[in-house]
């Protein structure tokens, strides 16, 4: 699965790298509740080091770079992603509102770092796609200096469930979504609930854990969210442009089959897990 995985994420994210800010920003599209929102979810249970170096992991075209460094308000801050598109992305908006962030290429399985560098660090709707989660937190926490704090906002549980199951359902055993069904399945299996985070994070050598989750049922227009979501597109990403517009209207017309008066219901379940590297 582990590469599997990696070539279906650098996929999906080459396909939107263009799109991406359109859908889920709040600052570059028309998201009223995006990638901004859920970075400032995150920051609240962060304190700002007297001299900030911040890092934010999988941080895609930038968006929650921007918020952190907003947040900040000074020090040095940096972003890494396994997409040379998504840093592409996020480099051209940098220079676009005039931030100043080192962004890099890199697997969080082995970041691009020397040790002990940064004394916080971020990860906002990204935990998820880790594939060997331990093995991204051990090296995190390499990079990460005695003392530094780190956050991560994520999809976890039964985030979602709803409509993977639809996903499930529609793709079954159809040969020509063979991919689609398997990407879905990822999905399933990369899921983590709160009591494997906070083992994670202490295996991982990081101490005074925080682990919570926030539960929330949205109803959303189905065609909508079904090519505007992350989820959705990481689903499709393998499937062939011929086969994907009809794989697109028979999901859609299931959710709007299964929707109420207020849209399709969907079940959102995120984490937010917090860690800090002990001193001694």
């Amino acid at each position: 699965m582990p590469d599997r995985v990696r070539e279906r994420i650098l996929e999906t994210y080459r396909q939107i790298a263009e799109t991406y800010d359109a859908e889920v920003s709040e600052r570059f599209g028309v998201s009223r509740w995006g990638i901004e929102s859920l970075t400032g979810m995150l920051l609240r249970e962060m304190k700002v080091p007297e001299n900030p170096v911040a890092l934010d992991i999988a941080c895609g075209t930038g968006l929650s770079t921007f918020s952190l460094a907003d947040y900040l308000g000074r020090g040095d801050v940096h972003g890494v992603d396994l997409s040379p598109d998504m840093v592409r992305k996020a480099v051209e908006n940098a220079e676009k509102i005039g931030y100043d962030i080192d962004f890099r290429e890199g697997d969080v399985e082995k970041l691009p770092y020397p040790d002990d560098v940064f004394n916080m660090a971020i990860s906002n709707m990204s935990f998820q796609f880790f594939i060997d989660k331990l093995k991204a937190l051990k090296e995190i926490h390499r990079v990460m200096a005695p003392g530094g704090r780190v956050g991560h906002l994520f999809g976890g549980g039964k985030h979602f469930a709803q409509l993977i199951d639809l996903c499930l359902e529609v793709s079954g055993d159809d040969p020509h979504l063979r991919e689609f069904h398997e990407a879905v399945e990822d999905v399933v299996r990369l899921h983590v609930d709160l009591e494997a985070v906070q083992g994670l994070l202490w295996e991982a050598g990081f101490r005074k854990p925080l682990v919570y989750g926030y539960h929330r049922v949205m109803n959303v227009k189905p065609e909508a969210f079904w090519f505007s979501n992350p989820y959705p597109a990481y689903w499709r990403a393998s499937v062939p442009e011929e086969t994907r517009v009809k794989l697109d209207d028979k999901v859609i017309s299931e959710m709007r089959e299964r929707s109420g008066p207020r849209g399709f219901k969907v079940t959102w379940y995120t984490i937010q897990a917090y860690g800090s590297k002990p001193t001694g």
